[in-house]
């Protein structure tokens, strides 16, 4: 709604949020990603500290969800869909590749995309990876630049 007033009296009124003119586009940009829901993105790694590592560069942009294995990020991405999914390839019982062949089966987790994160620098490895529907695959230590560059341009924000 339009108003006039003062920032405090429209902020009374109900409104989300309040900028003065002239309105800059950063500002304006700023302020709508602010009061848009941050996209979802589930790790699964069977290691704690890379899941933790993962949340400390992504957490503050993101709204993160772990899973410890193949098994239960399953069961998490199908109660709750996630935007992203970042999956390690070598976890104990179900493995990275067979947990996407699964997402890939389910109709409500069949279009996330997934980023797979790997130790090994096996081109044949990698290949694998993306053949089996993965859209990146990131080398194990992960970088901060390089998540942050891939998962953005995986979710276009």
């Amino acid at each position: 709604g339009v108003m006039s007033g003062s920032r405090e009296a429209c902020l009374a009124e109900g409104m989300n949020d309040f900028l003065g003119k002239p309105i800059s586009r950063d500002l304006l940009f700023q302020t709508i990603n602010r009061h848009l829901p941050r996209p979802r993105i589930l790790v699964a790694d069977d290691i704690s500290l890379n899941r933790l590592i993962l949340a400390g560069i992504l957490g503050e942009a993101y709204e993160m969800a772990e899973a410890a294995d193949g098994t239960e990020l399953l069961q998490l991405a199908s109660d709750n869909p996630p935007d992203l999914v970042i999956l390690d390839l070598m976890m104990p019982g179900m493995d990275g590749i067979e947990t996407l062949r699964r997402l890939r089966q389910n109709p409500y987790t069949a279009d996330i995309p997934v980023i797979f994160m790997s130790a090994s620098d096996d081109p044949a490895e990698k290949q694998e990876c993306l053949d089996a529907g993965g859209c990146a695959v990131l080398g194990k230590p992960i970088g901060a630049a390089e998540l942050l560059k891939t998962v953005r341009s995986k979710l276009g924000r």
